[in-house]
């Protein structure tokens, strides 16, 4: 794809519902994407029907990222004096 932006994604689904009409495909019935702004947009205007799933590594990356100020820095375990 050329980018990222939201005509980019409109582009490329409509590309596929053309592909998908020409030879009787059935419509999508689920979408597995990562958490992009854009991208849930588009989604919800042109595939409201499909199912949204968010691919796993992205959701476990962004837990990290939002939980690690909650930690400690060091965690040294049950047996190291913590």
């Amino acid at each position: 794809m050329a980018g990222e932006k939201e005509e980019d994604y409109v582009w490329a689904l409509s590309q596929w519902n053309e592909v998908r009409e020409k030879y009787k495909i059935s419509p999508l019935d689920m979408m597995l994407t990562d958490a992009d702004k854009i991208i849930l947009k588009i989604l919800s205007r042109l595939l409201p029907n499909a199912a949204h799933l968010l691919y796993m590594w992205h959701v476990n990356k962004n837990i990290g990222k939002r939980m690690k100020p909650f930690f400690r820095k060091e965690y040294k375990g049950p047996d190291n004096g913590s």
